[in-house]
C-alpha cells in the first residue's frame, strides 16, 4: 500500500469518528452504487449520490450550493473531479477503501483518482508532484 492507501478498517472508522469527521467527504468508486455503500456507513445526516455528469464542473458548483455551515456533508460518486473541494477523500475498489487523503494528496499520486480526475478533465494527473493549484 503507498502513505495514501490505507486499510477499509482504519479508513472508515476514522471518517467516522463525529470529532474526526471532515466538514465533506467523499468517497469515489467507479460506480456510484459502490460508493454509496461505503458512504452509507459514515454518513451522520442525508447522504448526496452524485453520478459522473457531462460537466464535472457543473456537478462541482451544484455539491458547492448544497452544503450548509457546520454539517457534515458526505457524497458518494464516480466523478473525481466532481469533488476536488472535498475536505477528504476515500477511494474505493471492490468496496474496499484503496486510497485515502485529500483530494491535493491524491493527484500527488500515480493512483485510481488521479488517474480518474485526469480522465475526467483531460489532462494527465498521474505524473507524481505535477502542480494541480492551478487547475
Amino acid at each position: 500500500m503507498t502513505s495514501t492507501e490505507t486499510s477499509d478498517h482504519s479508513a472508515v472508522s476514522d471518517a467516522a469518528d463525529p470529532a474526526r469527521r471532515p466538514a465533506f467527504l467523499a468517497v469515489v468508486g467507479p460506480r456510484v452504487s459502490e460508493a454509496a455503500s461505503v458512504a452509507a456507513t459514515l454518513a451522520s445526516g442525508p447522504l448526496v449520490h452524485a453520478p459522473l455528469s457531462k460537466s464535472p464542473s457543473r456537478l462541482r458548483a451544484t455539491l458547492a450550493a448544497m452544503r450548509q455551515p457546520d454539517t457534515p456533508f458526505v457524497v458518494a460518486t464516480d466523478s473525481a473531479a466532481a469533488v476536488r473541494d472535498a475536505d477528504h477523500v476515500l477511494v474505493t475498489d471492490g468496496g474496499v477503501v484503496v486510497e485515502d487523503g485529500t483530494p491535493t494528496d491524491l493527484l500527488a499520486i500515480p493512483g485510481y483518482y488521479a488517474q480518474r480526475y485526469g480522465d475526467e478533465i483531460g489532462a494527465n494527473f498521474s505524473d507524481p508532484g505535477k502542480d494541480v493549484a492551478d487547475e
